[in-house]
């Protein structure tokens, strides 16, 4: 018998640490809802971010081709010069060129 009026005073001695925590489940929660908001827009913010860097990314790519077959057109005309020049010189060299 002893021992339930102390588990009674035990109880109600702790009833406000109780109701402290349940008092804070409110702004735990209003704190929670808080932090997702803020985690979701810096979510929003990076994939932002990660498209316009994709967008950059497709441009360089876009005149990195362009570029390459420039190179490889003016290698054509630099090579067909080059053979028409190995034309003229051999040209040169045939009977009559020796003067």
């Amino acid at each position: 018998m002893r021992s339930l009026p102390c588990l009674l005073i035990l109880c109600l001695s702790s009833w406000p640490a109780w109701a402290g925590v349940a008092g804070s489940a409110p702004g735990r929660r209003a704190a929670q809802d808080v932090a997702v908001v803020r985690v979701r827009q810096e979510l929003q913010h990076s994939r932002a971010h990660v498209a316009h860097l994709r967008k950059g990314v497709a441009e360089q790519e876009s005149l990195s081709r362009k570029a390459a077959l420039r190179l490889r057109q003016e290698d054509n005309t630099i090579a067909e010069l080059e053979r028409q020049l190995q034309t003229l010189r051999s040209g040169r060299k045939r009977p009559g060129g020796g003067q």
